[in-house]
């Protein structure tokens, strides 16, 4: 009963940002669980790696090699697919994106508001109304998982534009929710805490980057990427059918801490 209630075995579901990181660990954790996957990303080799070794687990794994900030292209690549599938059952919509050089609040142009804005939210917005549109005329009782972050509740010094991006996420969840209950389509958010990825490598193995985790989380330490498929599992399948509108941060306690001293 219990396996039945959270599976995903032959739903179909796509990914956005499956090239690495937290994307191509949902692909891994679905694969296995016997979903049918779309992946989509913009980097080719990394993608075909990955599919390559997915499938050797599942067969039933696809993948669109797409930059999801090509809007034009996006929708009538979505479109083609959905058609010729009858549309899917939910979608993650992961892909994301966090300069590594932190500007001064002040050196930041539009530019770098349209780059982080593009990637982290309007793909978001844009995949999510071509999605949620098929689900409806296909009556499909659909979930779609949008990917936020800590920072849309934890506000940190630098790169304020993910920050305000990633808020947005939440709200955006929120707001799809309500738009979307009446056709059966629940939205929900997933928040991330510090899981080490090509993002945030760079910071986490420094020995500040560890004395910044074991001060600031409560568990003292950073997430490991299993520590997120029990939410996963749970927006995807049908135990979250009474679920919508809601952001279920991961993070070891961290944006419920006190501000360290």
């Amino acid at each position: 009963m219990q396996n039945e209630l959270f599976s995903v075995k032959n739903k179909k579901i796509l990914i956005t940002g499956a090239s690495s990181g937290l994307g191509a660990h949902y692909a891994e954790v679905l694969a296995k669980a016997g979903a049918h996957l779309f992946l989509l990303a913009r980097r080719k080799e990394n993608l075909q790696y990955i599919v390559t070794n997915l499938q050797k687990i599942n067969p039933n794994i696809e993948y669109l090699v797409l930059d999801i900030t090509n809007f034009d292209l996006l929708q009538k690549t979505i479109i083609n697919l959905l058609d010729k599938i009858n549309g899917i059952d939910v979608l993650i919509n992961n892909a994301g994106y966090s300069p590594k050089i932190k500007k001064n609040v002040f050196d930041l142009e539009i530019s770098d508001w349209d780059d982080i804005f593009d990637i982290n939210l309007k793909s978001m917005w844009y995949l999510s109304n071509i999605v949620a549109k098929n689900m409806q005329l296909n009556s499909i009782k659909g979930s779609i998982i949008n990917i936020s972050s800590t920072v849309a509740n934890r506000t940190r010094i630098g790169n304020p534009f993910y920050g305000i991006a990633k808020s947005a996420v939440v709200s955006l969840t929120k707001k799809y929710a309500v738009e979307f209950a009446k056709y059966n389509i629940r939205v929900n958010s997933i928040a991330p805490g510090f899981f080490e990825t090509d993002m945030n490598r760079h910071f986490i193995q420094t020995q500040q980057g560890q004395e910044f985790l074991e001060r600031t989380i409560p568990l003292g330490r950073k997430g490991n990427f299993d520590e997120l498929n029990g939410v996963l599992f749970l927006f995807a399948s049908s135990a979250s059918s009474y679920i919508t509108g809601e952001c279920v941060f991961v993070d070891g306690g961290y944006i419920t801490n006190s501000i360290p001293n």
